[in-house]
């Protein structure tokens, strides 16, 4: 995020927060809010919360053992879309079709649950209306400030009303299975799965100046 803040690329207020920490079971912030994982996978454990009560509830399920201490980052909630960029290095900036991610629908917040399948509070598809060519390039000039680093997917959220784009987060490790948003982005571009995983390997070998 301080990447790229200073690049000129919105982020939402934001700040780190270690649950163990007996003051941080106080916080409580005005407004609405996003606790999450600072390095968490697959939307999991991300909590909205817009209360004192909310703020108690979350920090006190943060500090469970299967946490093991790890930091949370509080982020200002922001309404509208999910929007995410494929980049995929060795092919040219905004090469990749911008998705758009449904989540549950009180605050259109992306779930473990949902991106697992166990509900039905997850969805994607291709995106072209307002903020895609935002994010697009947002996530291109967000590539060229990190590079190298071979495949990611840029999140973030877009508020239609206020036409505020904010950068979420990098996923470095993002799923390549035949029905994720990186796969099926490049088949709009007719580059079948087998062609993309052979394409990530070969350009990353390369760079890495090993031979395949």
């Amino acid at each position: 995020k301080a990447l790229a803040a200073s690049i000129g690329i919105g982020v939402a207020k934001h700040l780190l927060i270690k649950p163990l920490l007996p003051e941080s079971l106080d916080l409580n912030l005005p407004g609405c809010w996003i606790l999450k994982p600072r390095n968490g996978v697959m939307s999991e454990h991300v909590t909205f919360i817009d209360s004192k009560d909310g703020w108690r509830s979350a920090l006190n399920a943060a500090t469970h053992p299967r946490h093991d201490g790890r930091e949370f980052m509080a982020e200002e909630f922001v309404p509208g879309l999910n929007l995410t960029v494929p980049v995929i290095e060795g092919f040219p900036p905004q090469s990749f079709d911008v998705f758009v991610e449904r989540g549950e629908s009180s605050h259109n917040i992306l779930t473990e649950a949902g991106k697992e399948g166990h509900s039905v509070d997850y969805a994607s598809e291709p995106y072209y209306g307002p903020g895609a060519s935002e994010a697009s390039a947002a996530a291109a000039q967000m590539a060229a400030a990190i590079s190298p680093f071979d495949y990611a997917r840029f999140d973030f959220r877009f508020d239609p009303e206020r036409k505020r784009l904010v950068f979420l987060e990098i996923n470095m490790n993002c799923a390549m299975g035949p029905g994720a948003v990186v796969t099926r982005s490049a088949a709009l571009r007719e580059i079948d799965h087998e062609s993309l995983v052979g394409h990530v390997f070969t350009h990353s070998l390369r760079r890495q100046m090993m031979t395949p």
